[in-house]
């Protein structure tokens, strides 16, 4: 009981910090973005300490300046997609490589992880930047797609955790997450797509672009989350870390965040063409 209670308690506070920062004037969204992203990288670097596949600290700096790009104005869609080819790719060559002695593989999952939780997870700076941008029903100091990111992840998150607690029976992928249920899945994907429906009727967010979320937030949190969990089966490590008591660590707590911000922006990018 006391575990739950802890949880619950950490997730409230977790979920206060970040809706503060997200209301707040944009530098305090993006300080709060690169101070998770810095730590989720420093929990990486330790969870495969001693491995080849070690993401060195010298990518921290990397991290930081992956956070640069989402302040650029009228970014052109080739940069992103250069990034996102960069860390792949860089993770293949690290996964090939893994077994080679020298910096090499260090080298090249350094730049995979910083991509990974640094350039990822800055797509809630553009979705905090872009306001209420094609939101045709709220003041334009609502960051409705920052929120449409967030909300119905956390929504997703607590009501699998409850669905799978209370009725989950079939697992859903026992040699990387052996407490996701099939059940919990399900109705954290019906309560991902409610929560962003709902969003987006009270905001007056684009048609498609609600489709978008409401179809593929689920689906995406779900991978993201289990990606987190791969790498941590890799690793031999049940948490990322222990800085978030019931949680873990806090890669453990923006795993799905990492997964779902990149689909809401071009969830945004979808409204404005159509907008």
């Amino acid at each position: 009981m006391s575990l739950r209670i802890g949880r619950v308690l950490t997730g409230v506070v977790y979920g206060a910090v970040v809706l503060t920062a997200a209301l707040a004037p944009p530098p305090t969204l993006a300080l709060l973005v690169l101070l998770l992203a810095l730590l989720a990288y420093a929990e990486l670097s330790r969870l495969f300490a001693g491995h080849p596949a070690r993401p060195l600290s010298l990518g921290l700096v990397l991290v930081a300046a992956l956070q640069a790009p989402h302040f650029l104005p009228g970014r052109e869609a080739w940069v992103d997609a250069c990034i996102l080819s960069l860390g792949l790719l860089s993770g293949m060559i690290g996964w090939g490589i893994r077994r080679r002695g020298g910096a090499a593989p260090g080298i090249a999952f350094s730049v995979a992880a910083a991509v990974y939780v640094g350039w990822l997870l800055g797509y809630l700076v553009d979705l905090g930047l872009a306001g209420s941008a094609h939101a045709a029903r709220v003041g334009s100091a609502l960051p409705v797609w920052l929120l449409l990111a967030l909300l119905p992840t956390w929504a997703a998150d607590v009501v699998a955790y409850a669905a799978g607690t209370a009725m989950g029976r079939r697992s859903l992928a026992p040699r990387i997450s052996p407490g996701k249920t099939w059940e919990g899945t399900v109705a954290g994907f019906m309560a991902a797509a409610a929560a962003a429906l709902a969003l987006a009727r009270f905001g007056g967010i684009p048609p498609v672009s609600a489709a978008i979320v409401a179809a593929a937030l689920g689906p995406a949190a779900l991978c993201g989350d289990l990606l987190e969990s791969y790498l941590k089966r890799r690793a031999g490590a049940k948490d990322s870390g222990t800085l978030l008591p019931g949680h873990g660590g806090v890669l453990d707590r923006i795993d799905s965040l990492i997964a779902v911000a990149p689909l809401v922006a071009a969830a945004l990018a979808a409204g404005g063409r159509v907008g």
